[in-house]
This record gives C-alpha cells, sequence and structure tokens, in this order.
C-alpha cells in the first residue's frame, strides 16, 4: 500500500478517552506536540504508529454519492471524514479537530469491555506511493499498559531497580492512516484492530470511523478466492455427489487460473475451472449469495493481485484424511487416484497410479 521509511511524524495531539458506558469521560490536552525528522522520540512514534500495518484489504470512508454532492454545496458530511479532511488542508488545524475526534471516539465507546486509552490524531509526512510523496493523518488508541523494570545506577548503592508502566511500541490496539489521496471517493485508508471480539472490535472500524472496504485488486482477489473456496466446502461436496478427489481437482484448478494469469474474467473462469454447466450455474448462484450476505461488490474483471494469491494459497489445502491413519497429498491429475470399496473388509480405498518413486 504505502512506504514509511522517510516517513515521520510532524505534529501530534494526545488525549484520553474513557468508556462511555462507565461514564468516564475525555481529556482534552490544551497543546499539540510538534517533532523533528531527527528526533529520537519521533523515531519511536513511527516504529509505533507504521510497524503493525501490513499491505492487506485496503478501505475508504463510506461516503457515497449524495455525500460527494452535498460536499459540492458546502454542506456537513461524514464526521470523522470532515474532520480528517480539516487537518489535511489545515494543519494548524489539529487540535481542534483532535479534540472533535475523542469526543466522537467516546461517543461510540459504549461497550462495557471497551477499554480506557489515549487517542493519538498525528500529522504523517512523506508516505511515499510509488513514486509519489503524500501526506496522511494517523488516528491511533493504545489501551493495554505493561509493566516494565527501571534499572539505574545509585551512587551509594550501585544499583536500584524499580517498576514503571508504559506502552509496548510493537503493540498497537488499534490504528488508521489515511492519505490524502481519492479524497472525493473517501480517501485511502489502512487500519489496524487487534481486537478479535466482534461485538468490542466493530466499533473502531464500523461505529467510529465508519469504513468500507475499498474494492481494489486486493480485495477482489481475496474474496474471489474465498468464494472458490467456500463453494468447494459447502456446495460441492459428497453430499451432492462430487468425490473428494473432485473437489480437491477444482481447487487446484482455481488456484493455478489465478496463479498463471495476470487479469481475472468470470467467464474464462468458469469455463476453464468448472466441470460442467450444472456446476457453473452452482456456483454461480454461490457467488450472488455471497455477494448479497457479505454486501460486498464482486467484479466480474480485474487484475490479478499476486499478494492476495500468495496470501489464500496456504489455505487451498489439497489432502485427502483418510481415519487418522493417512494423508494423502494430491498436487496433480485427479484421474490417477481411483476410489473404491472392498466388501471382503467392508472398507473404503484408492488406489494410486505413480510411475516413479523418489
Amino acid at each position: 500500500m504505502f512506504n514509511s521509511s522517510e516517513a515521520h511524524v510532524s505534529s501530534i495531539a494526545v488525549h484520553h478517552v474513557g468508556n462511555k458506558n462507565m461514564d468516564e469521560g475525555v481529556k482534552h490536552s490544551s497543546s499539540t506536540l510538534g517533532f523533528a525528522p531527527d528526533n529520537p522520540v519521533s523515531e519511536l512514534l513511527k516504529k509505533y504508529f507504521f510497524d503493525s500495518f501490513k499491505p492487506d484489504v485496503q478501505y475508504r470512508f463510506n461516503i457515497g454519492e449524495d455525500d460527494a454532492h452535498q460536499n459540492a454545496q458546502g454542506k456537513k458530511r461524514h464526521a470523522v471524514y470532515e474532520l480528517v479532511r480539516s487537518i489535511l488542508k489545515h494543519p494548524l488545524s489539529l487540535l481542534d479537530n483532535s479534540h472533535q475526534l475523542a469526543d466522537l471516539l467516546y461517543k461510540n465507546s459504549n461497550h462495557p469491555k471497551i477499554k480506557a486509552g489515549e487517542i493519538y490524531v498525528a500529522i504523517l509526512e512523506d508516505i511515499k506511493i510509488g513514486n509519489e510523496i503524500h501526506k496522511g493523518v494517523g488516528i491511533f488508541k493504545s489501551e493495554n499498559k505493561e509493566t516494565y523494570l527501571k534499572v539505574f545506577a545509585d551512587p551509594l548503592n550501585g544499583y536500584r531497580i524499580t517498576n514503571d508502566e508504559g506502552i509496548n511500541i510493537k503493540k498497537l490496539d488499534k490504528g488508521a492512516i489515511i492519505i490524502d489521496t481519492e479524497e472525493e471517493s473517501g480517501y485511502l485508508i489502512s487500519v489496524v484492530d487487534f481486537l478479535t471480539r466482534e461485538n468490542e472490535a466493530k466499533f473502531w472500524k464500523e461505529d467510529f470511523l465508519d469504513l468500507v472496504p475499498r474494492a481494489d485488486n486486493f480485495y477482489l482477489t481475496h474474496h474471489f478466492l474465498d468464494v472458490c473456496k467456500g463453494f468447494v466446502s459447502d456446495v460441492f461436496t459428497p453430499e451432492n455427489h462430487a468425490e473428494r478427489t473432485e473437489q480437491i481437482d477444482l481447487l487446484q484448478k482455481s488456484m493455478q487460473f489465478f496463479s498463471n494469469n495476470d487479469t481475472f474474467d468470470v467467464k474464462n473462469f468458469e469455463n476453464e475451472v468448472m466441470a460442467s454447466e450444472e456446476v457453473i450455474g452452482a456456483f454461480q448462484e454461490y457467488r450472488a449469495n455471497y455477494a448479497e450476505e457479505k454486501q460486498i461488490p464482486l467484479e466480474t474483471n480485474f487484475q490479478i493481485a499476486n499478494e492476495a494469491v500468495k496470501r489464500q494459497k496456504r489455505f487451498f489445502k489439497s489432502v485427502i484424511k483418510l481415519d487418522r491413519n493417512f494423508h494423502v497429498y494430491v498436487h496433480g491429475n485427479n484421474e490417477l487416484i481411483e476410489r473404491g470399496y472392498d466388501h471382503s473388509k467392508g472398507m473404503n480405498y484408492y488406489r494410486l497410479y505413480y510411475e516413479n518413486e523418489t
């Protein structure tokens, strides 16, 4: 997504946001902090803010065409979007707008298990996307403090050891980096959220930031491979008269299509990978239900993202598990595997054909 090797934090506002359900309130700072690029604290903040972000599904603010029209008329729209937009256009407004962001976060911190913590609103400089230099706004939250030991010299006793609490800069709890590109469609945004319980975690991406996935090539590739995997496990099954070897063959052909092509065309995919019109019809129905259930657009033509293919490849396992005795790994032609039933032993069997043993 972006290159942060030359990036730095130029200005930051820090506030404390409690749990609204417990009436803990908000504590606003009265000033911002500024850092030179070579300041050691700036380097630590950069590590803390950037290192947890991975190239993955990207997001944008959930704004639509109606919002864009309202914005053109000078009317207010998406709250966090407007505040971030103001910071990007007027950096001196950071403190005032960060106060409002802290208040919005508090308003959406209603779940009883949401922890109090600091919210950091930062202006980020020199972020690279390709050959272009961009500015960004970072919104981060730290919730978990860790205890650590401090050892220091004592002129009388040699050394003293005390304890203190602080933030582990390798563990960012929540974060969003909004980059100043694609403004009219909701900006380009990357997110970190390490809470796994949905009812606790959704407040960051959905309730507070109000983000939706950005339908880029990574996103489309990832979800189409997810559709293929789900179709095999949910529909193309032995219960629907598909042999296990046929399931594996369909998974392999799906992955090979994405690995061997630069562009995806759904008609080409269906004709090359699916065995029959009946299977194609079942796949189309499953794909439509998947898109409706998850409320995501599944384009039928797009550039295949190699990074998404690499990430999904480990989940496309071509393994036949036979009781607890054998695992058969299938890497090629499923016609070289023959399935049968031995009546004398009352057991199923597989017969494998091969030329060389290594």
